[in-house]
């Protein structure tokens, strides 16, 4: 049974100016952001060797984060759109990765 969500998020080319769109243009806030090339993540995306840069913002008052990553590897047009699920275990889990949509253009 999934419990909750824990965030959303989606895929764009270029983080530093989707982060400054969010934080100038619509006064939310930036989390935190970072470049991650951790082992799991070739799991969750489908590609090997998958090395991100993975930005969280947020209104202000909001507990519900969205996740902006940009592909730094694989490099090219890669459009992903995140739900993040809670769940108890991690067969849960795997059910609700079956849920992720990676759509290529």
């Amino acid at each position: 049974m999934i419990k909750g969500f824990t965030h959303s998020g989606f895929a764009v080319s270029n983080l530093e100016s989707a982060l400054d769109f969010f934080k100038e243009k619509l006064s939310i806030e930036e989390i935190r952001s970072q470049l991650s090339d951790q082992e799991y993540l070739a799991k969750v995306t489908g590609f090997p060797g998958a090395c991100l840069k993975i930005g969280f913002v947020r209104k202000k008052g909001d507990s519900f984060p969205l996740e902006i990553i940009e592909y730094i590897h694989p490099r090219g047009n890669q459009h992903a759109v995140v739900l993040a699920l809670s769940a108890p275990n991690i067969a849960v889990m795997r059910s609700a990765i079956l849920m992720r949509c990676i759509i290529a253009c």
